[in-house]
């Protein structure tokens, strides 16, 4: 989610979060200057994309453990993320 264009980021996976921001951003800063740039985010949101559906798998495959999907386990593993680390080290 650069501060250019917030919604890059596709449904799959990837919460709302600083360090998600904050990775776009860099991203962004990183491929001004390349005259070839590459994708992160699209490359991101592929990877999330093939993951998301999985996880709903996990607990179907695994009776034991607690069923995974991208609203209770992912996004706040995100949450977490950004309490955890903080804007000094994000």
């Amino acid at each position: 989610m650069s501060a250019k264009n917030p919604a890059r980021i596709t449904r799959h996976a990837i919460p709302q979060s600083e360090l998600i921001r904050r990775l776009c951003s860099a991203a962004d800063s990183e491929n001004t200057s390349k005259s070839h740039p590459i994708d992160f985010v699209g490359k991101f949101n592929r990877f999330a994309e093939h993951v998301a559906p999985l996880l709903g798998q996990t607990n179907v495959l695994f009776t034991e453990f607690t069923p995974h999907d991208e609203t209770d386990h992912i996004a706040s593993l995100f949450r977490i993320a950004d309490e955890l680390l903080g804007n000094e080290v994000i």
